[in-house]
């Protein structure tokens, strides 16, 4: 089992161990065997399940906030993957979120600086980054926002995580998360600091 690396002064080990549980899911078996399959080479397993566990830890995100948009190419490739097990994938986002977890295109030509920012904050803020972590999303924290962005911006993602429809078992352990990334970006909100 590989651990989604929360970062675990964050979040309680209730939490931690339940979704860690969830991430265990048939799915992500399924879609690292195609994705050897479809390599038809040999392909490093480590790699992949790494790959695999960047997905886990976006689709965690976008669970939280569902306006956030994808910002790598090669995890986006395996959350296309995963998708076409519609059954398998449709059991595990109702397992996590309580209800489906839409895939929606990013239109832009350019990178969203600030959905990138705050994807990056959120990230950092939840998860341990590891070496594939950093080269799957290409860095953390490159894009520069003023403290009026900052401010302005983090207020609509206050609101859109607090309007995030959780259902389910799981709805006390999403809450839990939720009501952490409010507590910090309120905090935070003169001084985006992640630690």
């Amino acid at each position: 089992m590989m651990d989604i690396g929360f970062n675990r002064d964050r979040i309680s080990k209730r939490t931690n161990e339940y979704l860690n549980g969830i991430f265990e899911d048939e799915l992500f078996t399924k879609l690292s065997q195609r994705i050897l399959y479809l390599k038809k080479e040999k392909q490093n397993i480590c790699l992949i399940n790494q790959q695999i566990l960047e997905l886990k830890r976006f689709l965690l995100l976008k669970a939280l906030v569902p306006s956030l948009e994808m910002y790598s190419p090669s995890i986006d490739n395996l959350w296309h993957e995963s998708i076409l097990f519609t059954k398998n994938y449709n059991e595990f986002c109702h397992k996590l979120k309580g209800d489906f977890i839409h895939h929606n295109p990013n239109l832009h030509s350019t990178v969203n600086i600030i959905g990138r920012y705050w994807f990056d904050w959120l990230y950092l803020f939840l998860f341990k980054p590891n070496q594939i972590g950093w080269k799957s999303w290409n860095g953390f924290m490159l894009q520069k926002l003023s403290e009026s962005q900052i401010k302005a911006s983090s207020y609509n993602l206050i609101l859109e995580i607090k309007n995030t429809n959780l259902k389910g078992d799981q709805k006390y352990h999403l809450t839990e998360i939720s009501k952490l990334l409010i507590e910090k970006l309120k905090d935070s909100n003169s001084e985006m600091s992640i630690n």
